[in-house]
């Protein structure tokens, strides 16, 4: 037997995999719809090939009436002719809606709200949780990419998956040579003196491999006096993205008394207030330009670690294994800013 739910849910699934989003439109308001749903898809399209969809946090609804000679009912929001204006400052959500062939209204709110003289399709992307279209109140799903964003060119999500791959191959540092030589012991329970530039390199050169389509440049000036550690540039797409590296825990040429540098967790939210900054710089220079902003965090952090020490247990060695530093909330939701990476690096165990 049935219950109402479960023939809720088979409907559900009859409809998703036996019609789409092209078939409902054509349905529901015939070529009229059809001519509507290509303008949505395009103008939607047009809207995140300037608005990256890994800024807009909260998300995205375009509308497009059946008719495009109407214009919404609601009052405010900018009157744009160039979608390509909107490109450039980072915000955490958006509404577009079309006003006329060549003109849109734009607020920068989620306003799903927005209501037509007559019937309308509305996009809606609700960012990592839902990508649609609505068709006289139905939900149809657009996604079937392996992208979060179907109806985007991933970049800075590029970026992450990149980052994401290089924490899982150097949990153990043996597996890159600029990471192996930056320790100061061979059980890698303290960095030897001034590992920064050993990272750089190696963080550096994972990416150039793992981009093919982006350029990768170390030590960036994002003002006279600011360099960044990385710059990640998609000329085509008119995307950036800076990442700035931080390094926790011990390190130096060790005598009997002391390291020579011991860093925490506020390291870590000192590189996240600085590489904030160092966005802020870039607004104001570059401001037709998405930039995107990456702290990646190397963990070398040891509990109960002493100078001289030649061996550590495993409940010191991996005490900050699982430990992310907790960063400032109103820096950390940015829309520029992206999460944060961090590779804890594992001593070894005799």
């Amino acid at each position: 037997m049935i219950s109402a739910n479960s023939e809720d849910l088979v409907s559900a699934f009859m409809r998703l995999s036996n019609r789409r989003y092209e078939a409902a439109a054509h349905d529901r308001f015939g070529v009229p719809g059809m001519d509507a749903l290509v303008r949505l898809v395009a103008t939607a399209r047009e809207v995140l090939k300037h608005v990256p969809f890994e800024m807009l946090t909260s998300g995205l609804a375009v509308l497009a009436p059946i008719d495009d000679d109407n214009e919404p009912l609601q009052e405010g929001g900018a009157t744009h002719y160039n979608l390509a204006d909107l490109g450039g400052p980072a915000v955490a959500q958006m509404t577009v809606a079309r006003s006329g062939p060549t003109t849109y209204r734009v607020w920068n709110s989620m306003r799903t709200d927005v209501s037509y003289n007559g019937p309308h399709l509305i996009y809606r992307y609700v960012h990592r949780q839902v990508e649609e279209i609505v068709i006289d109140g139905v939900s149809w799903v657009v996604n079937d990419s392996p992208w979060d964003c179907g109806m985007a060119t991933p970049t800075f999500s590029s970026l992450e998956s990149a980052l994401e791959q290089y924490v899982r191959q150097n949990r153990i540092p043996e597996q890159c040579g600029h990471l192996a030589a930056m320790w100061g012991d061979d059980a890698r329970i303290s960095l030897g003196e001034k590992p920064e530039h050993l990272m750089r390199r190696s963080l550096h050169l994972a990416l150039i491999y793992a981009l093919s389509d982006a350029t990768v440049r170390p030590e960036q000036n994002q003002s006279e006096t600011k360099p960044v550690d990385l710059e990640v540039t998609w000329w085509s797409d008119r995307r950036a993205a800076i990442v700035e590296i931080k390094w926790l825990g011990a390190s130096g040429q060790r005598d009997e008394s002391h390291f020579k540098t011991k860093y925490s967790q506020s390291r870590a939210v000192e590189g996240m207030r600085q590489l904030a900054e160092y966005l802020d710089l870039r607004d104001s220079t570059t401001s037709d330009i998405p930039v995107m902003g990456y702290l990646f965090v190397f963990d070398a952090r040891r509990r109960n670690l002493a100078p001289g020490q030649s061996s550590i247990s495993r409940d010191d060695g991996l005490y900050y294994a699982q430990s992310d530093p907790s960063y400032p909330p109103e820096i950390i939701e940015r829309a520029d800013m992206g999460r944060p990476f961090r590779c804890f690096m594992e001593p070894v165990f005799v």
